[in-house]
């Protein structure tokens, strides 16, 4: 289990923060599982004030550092592998939690984690790109 989570007493999994489902685009750089070198262009498919969650072709190991550059403002984060899920469309889902505290990194406002409140995180200037409708120019 991660350090951004913990189990409670009755199995559940609790969180330090809420999670928000956002396609950032990002660079992660490090070794593979092969201990390779990799630098991989890649979306989100969450945030937190903590970490989130990447989709990646690379196959990493848990417990391993990764440098994350956030594509809308260059900021560099060092991160901490979490997870690692299934593969899903080729990709598999890796959870990431950053080594030092970056509240600003996503460029979110997130309102302070109370037990019990479900209010969901209040979007500061958000740089993900919005689907396009087939009515826009």
């Amino acid at each position: 289990m991660g350090a951004a989570s913990s189990q409670n007493g009755f199995g559940r999994t609790l969180r330090r923060s809420k999670r928000l489902g956002l396609a950032v685009p990002v660079q992660v750089f490090g070794q593979n599982a092969s201990r390779e070198t990799f630098r991989e262009y890649a979306r989100t498919v969450s945030v937190s004030l903590h970490g989130g969650a990447v989709a990646l072709a690379a196959r990493l190991q848990q417990g391993q550092s990764v440098l994350v550059v956030n594509g809308h403002t260059r900021e560099e984060q060092e991160c901490r592998v979490t997870y690692v899920g299934p593969v899903k469309n080729g990709k598999w889902t890796v959870g990431i939690e950053f080594a030092r505290p970056a509240e600003s990194f996503w460029k979110i406002h997130f309102p302070p984690h109370v037990a019990g409140r479900t209010e969901s995180p209040r979007p500061g200037p958000v740089y993900a790109q919005a689907p396009q409708s087939k009515y826009s120019a």
